[in-house]
C-alpha cells in the first residue's frame, strides 16, 4: 500500500473544545460549597495549568513531546516529534475513525502503554485527513481475534 507522510498543523478545533470542557470544570468547582476556597482555588490552578499543557502539546502542537507528523506504513506509524525524536509503534484496533475526528491509538515499540493522539480535521490537509481516515477504516488486523473490521 501507498506510504504516505501525514504533517500536522495546529488544530483550532481541538483547542476550542479544550478550553470549553476546562471551563466547564472550572464553573462547576466554584460554586461547591463542599470545599474551602482555598482548596476551590487550588482545584482551579490545577485545571487551568492542564489546560496549558494541552493546549500546547495536543492542539497547538508547541511541546517538544509534541508530534510533527507521522508516516502510515500497514499498520505502523513513524512519529516525528517536534524535538527532532523519532519513534515507532504500532496502530492498535482501538482506533477511531469519524468525518471529523480520529482517536489514533498506538503501542509504542519501547513502551508497554499505548499513546492516545486526537487529530481534527483542521489538524490535516483535507485530502490527507480523508485519506488517513479511509486507510486506518480499512486496515487488516483491526480487531482483537484477527478478523478485519469495517467500521
Amino acid at each position: 500500500m501507498l506510504d504516505s507522510y501525514f504533517e500536522l498543523k495546529p488544530s483550532k478545533w481541538f483547542a476550542v473544545i479544550l478550553l470549553v470542557l476546562h471551563t466547564l470544570v472550572i464553573a462547576s468547582i466554584i460554586p461547591a460549597p463542599l470545599f474551602p476556597l482555598h482548596v476551590q482555588l487550588a482545584l482551579v490552578a490545577l485545571v487551568l495549568l492542564n489546560l496549558l499543557f494541552q493546549l500546547n502539546r495536543y492542539a497547538l502542537l508547541r511541546g517538544g513531546a509534541s508530534w510533527r507528523g507521522f508516516m502510515l506504513e500497514e499498520n505502523r506509524l513513524l512519529i516525528d516529534c517536534r524535538s527532532g525524536r523519532q519513534w515507532s509503534g504500532k496502530v492498535l484496533p482501538y482506533t477511531v475513525c469519524f468525518s471529523t475526528v480520529i482517536v489514533l491509538a498506538v503501542k509504542p515499540d519501547d513502551h508497554s502503554f499505548a499513546r492516545y493522539q486526537v487529530l481534527f480535521a483542521d489538524a490535516l490537509k483535507d485530502d490527507l485527513f480523508r485519506t488517513l481516515s479511509v486507510r486506518l477504516r480499512f486496515m487488516p488486523d483491526r480487531t482483537h481475534d484477527g478478523r478485519q473490521s469495517f467500521s
